[in-house]
Formats: C-alpha cells, structure tokens, sequence
C-alpha cells in the first residue's frame, strides 16, 4: 500500500491502492469494512489525525472497524462527535478570551467615565462649570438641557 515506501499511508496512495489492487479490496471485504468512501475510511484509520497511517495505525484501525456496517457506522459518528468536540472547545477558548478581553474593555471605560463625570476628593470642584459640593456626587441625568439663547424655551425645542 505504502506507494512510496515511506513507511506510512497517505490518503491518494490508499485510494490509488484501493483503485487498482483487488487483493486490498479483497482483505477489506473479508473484514467486512466498507471501503467505498475512502476519505471516511482513511479518517477513521487516522487516529492521531496527522494525515499519514503508519503499520500501527493501519491494522489496528482495520481490525477495530472489521465487522457489519454497523460498527463502521458507530466508529465513524464516534470521530464525528470528537471533531465536533474539537471545534466546540476551540471555539469556546476563543469565547472565553474575547469576552475577558471585552470585559476589561468596558471594565477601563467605565473607570474612564467615572473619573470623568465625578469628582475628585477635593471639596467644591467644578465640573462643566457645576459646582460640586463636599460629599455630593455629580449626576449627569439631571441636567437640564435649555437653548442657548432662550433658557425658557420648551425641551421639545431642542430636538428640532
């Protein structure tokens, strides 16, 4: 099977083998594997995922797959449901550090707000022209936004 003699299988020698040797065909039949889809065959044989099979590999993954197509059905759902897993706990690590990393960012603005929008420790600073008193805290929500040149003019107004 090992076209090049590198001591491990690749994909396109299996499937190049499995094309022209009717003696491999034949082994594969005795073990009632079903190696018509190759690409799923050589994947279930591949059980460290590196893309070669060496003689390991290779026999002990056709001995655990021989039998109705059922226990290749059942092997073949098996490395599904870890690659799945895979993808799964990639994408949840991934998740994870986003949000940390959105977290510290909305963590830092807030703190950049605050610093902003209240006072410091000293008594009767200004902000925005406001005098903030001792033990009082600066509230934004309770401004009272008038026109300009009209401190009568209906709020309303404003939004024209």
């Amino acid at each position: 099977i090992d076209i090049d003699q590198s001591g491990s299988i690749e994909l396109h020698e299996l499937k190049q083998r499995l094309a022209d040797n009717e003696s491999l065909r034949d082994y594969f039949r005795a073990l009632e594997l079903n190696a018509t889809d190759t690409l799923t065959l050589f994947e279930l044989l591949d059980q460290d995922e590196s893309g070669s099979l060496d003689i390991d590999e290779f026999c002990d993954g056709c001995m655990r797959l021989k039998g109705d197509a059922r226990a290749f059905d059942i092997n073949f759902m098996i490395q599904q449901s870890r690659k799945a897993n895979k993808r799964v706990n990639r994408w949840m690590s991934e998740s994870s550090h986003k949000f940390s990393d959105l977290s510290l960012s909305i963590s830092n603005l807030q703190s950049f707000l605050r610093s902003i929008l209240h006072k410091d420790e000293t008594v009767g600073e200004a902000v925005d022209g406001n005098e903030v008193g001792a033990g009082e805290t600066w509230n934004p929500d309770c401004w009272e936004q008038k026109d300009a040149g009209n401190h009568d003019a209906p709020d309303d107004a404003l939004l024209k």
